[in-house]
C-alpha cells in the first residue's frame, strides 16, 4: 500500500518532471526563434549601416566636387569683374582718345581753311597787281 502511494508519488512527480521538460523544449525553441530574429535583424542593421556609410563617402565627395565648383565659380565671377572693370577703363580712355581726335580733327579744318582762305586771298591780291 505504502509502495502504491510511493509510486503514485513518483509517477506524479515524473509527469511533472516530464511537463517542465516540455515547456523547457517549448522555451528553448522560442529562445532559438528569437535569437535567429536578431541575428537576421542585426545582419540587417549592418547592411543597413554599410549601405548608409557609402551614401555619405557619396554625399562627403559631392558635398567637396560642390565646393571646388563654388570656388571655381567664384573665381570666375571675380576674373569676370575684372575684366568688366578693364574693359570700363579701357572705354573711357578710348572716348578720351575720340574727344582728342576731334580736337585735332577740328584744328585740321580750321588750319586748312585757314590755309585756303590765305591762299585765295593771296591770288586776288596778285590778280589786282
Amino acid at each position: 500500500n505504502w509502495l502504491k502511494i510511493k509510486l503514485a508519488e513518483v509517477q506524479q512527480q515524473a509527469k511533472e518532471l516530464h511537463q517542465k521538460l516540455s515547456n523547457s523544449r517549448v522555451t528553448i525553441s522560442t529562445l532559438k526563434g528569437e535569437i535567429e530574429n536578431l541575428q537576421r535583424d542585426e545582419y540587417q542593421t549592418e547592411n543597413s549601416l554599410s549601405v548608409l556609410k557609402q551614401q555619405n563617402e557619396a554625399l562627403h565627395k559631392e558635398s567637396e566636387n560642390f565646393k571646388f565648383l563654388w570656388r571655381n565659380s567664384c573665381n570666375c565671377f571675380n576674373d569676370l569683374r575684372r575684366k568688366h572693370n578693364k574693359l570700363i577703363d579701357y572705354k573711357a580712355e578710348l572716348q578720351q582718345d575720340v574727344k582728342e581726335l576731334d580736337k585735332k580733327l577740328f584744328f585740321s579744318k580750321t588750319t586748312y581753311l585757314s590755309f585756303t582762305r590765305g591762299q585765295k586771298l593771296y591770288k586776288r591780291k596778285k590778280l589786282l597787281n
